[in-house]
């Protein structure tokens, strides 16, 4: 079974045009499991460079995949409206590029552990958690989609790999995210609503 790292690595080496939509990352993972099309989404948003519009055209699809998790449908659908959604294919190398090696340094301590978490029963619950995670990716500031897109990719890696340790961690790295960017969010808004009182004021 060759690692999921080395299975990302192809897809976006062998990907022949400059242009790569989310149908195009839907339609080559399609036949494996909704874990590795949640991991391929998140992925991009460790890039610790901010891209402009990356959490729009990613964010979205994770919570549609995560309600469709949660649902427990047999196969990702997405509308065409999102399918036709793109990045260039050289700003989504750039950054899978990045990630990759850090998938592979901690694929070194996944193992099965605690499989029954990764298991269909907890299906409900893990797209439950995943969907609110992935809501905050779409929130509009810079970064505050470092944390969940962090807990989403080490759920996703769990579901994958059977490890329900890797899912522990994913949700608490996770909420602490949400947290944050909630906390983040929050104070923006006040600031900014303070600004335009004191304008009119």
């Amino acid at each position: 079974k060759a690692p999921i790292s080395d299975v990302l690595e192809h897809f976006i080496t062998s990907w022949p045009h400059d242009i790569i939509s989310l149908g195009d990352i839907v339609d080559g993972l399609g036949t494996r499991s909704f874990g590795l099309i949640l991991l391929m989404l998140a992925l991009p948003n460790l890039f610790p460079i901010y891209i402009p519009g990356l959490s729009a055209v990613l964010g979205l699809p994770m919570v549609i995949v995560t309600y469709q998790m949660m649902r427990r449908h047999k196969h990702v659908g997405l509308p065409k409206s999102i399918r036709t959604r793109s990045l260039t294919i050289s700003d989504f190398r750039r950054a899978m590029n990045f990630v990759i090696p850090k998938m592979r340094f901690v694929e070194r301590f996944l193992r099965p552990r605690f499989e029954e978490i990764s298991g269909p029963d907890y299906e409900r619950l893990l797209g439950c958690l995943v969907f609110g995670f992935a809501v905050v990716v779409l929130f509009p500031f810079p970064f505050t989609n470092l944390l969940p897109s962090a807990g989403i990719s080490l759920i996703a890696l769990g579901i994958l790999e059977r490890d329900g340790v890797s899912i522990a961690i994913g949700t608490v790295v996770g909420f602490v995210g949400a947290v944050l960017a909630a906390i983040f969010s929050v104070a923006i808004f006040r600031f900014i609503w303070g600004l335009v009182v004191s304008l009119f004021t």
